[in-house]
């Protein structure tokens, strides 16, 4: 059986019962914010392209536990020790993609990654203006990068009253 499936809006998705991911963000020592994108791998949906570390979810599991699955496999890391900070739904009714924006608790923390190379062939740090020179974005990243953009923080002076005002996550619906 296919893994794709045709939303009501009459896009092919990758995912029968739903996707979701993560969106991880750090400051560099300026303040700056960057995020972390991945490059799909060859073999892969819209492979080449960059976006959020991700993928379809399994039959009964939620949102929350496939991105801390995906990213677990594709990173080889946990997400015990990132805070999230926003939580969006893009809704496509018969089919939804679930984002979390999630930062390190501690902003010194060294992150190692094991790249799972079958689903990602590099990762890259990037700033809101590198986005501009990184190459192909994955569509459905792309749609959504405007609005992610905006639930960033700016400048890494905000994250302690960012994380207040949305302590346990603010959920949107898209």
């Amino acid at each position: 059986m296919s893994n794709f499936i045709q939303c009501n809006q009459g896009h092919t998705h990758f995912g029968r019962y739903g996707a979701a991911g993560v969106l991880l963000y750090r400051f560099r020592e300026s303040g700056e914010v960057e995020m972390l994108l991945a490059k799909r791998a060859q073999g892969t949906d819209e492979e080449g392209t960059w976006s959020t570390i991700g993928g379809a979810m399994d039959q009964g599991e939620t949102p929350q536990a496939a991105a801390i699955r995906e990213v677990k496999e594709e990173l080889g890391i946990n997400l015990d020790d990132f805070q999230t900070t926003e939580t969006i739904v893009y809704d496509h009714g018969n089919w939804s993609y679930t984002t979390s924006l999630s930062t390190p608790k501690d902003r010194n923390m060294k992150i190692q990654f094991k790249l799972l190379t079958s689903e990602i062939s590099e990762v890259r740090w990037v700033s809101r203006p590198e986005l501009e020179r990184i190459g192909t974005l994955h569509k459905g990243f792309q749609e959504s990068l405007p609005e992610l953009l905006t639930l960033l923080p700016l400048w890494g002076g905000c994250l302690d009253s960012h994380i207040k005002a949305l302590e346990g996550g603010r959920k949107l619906r898209r």
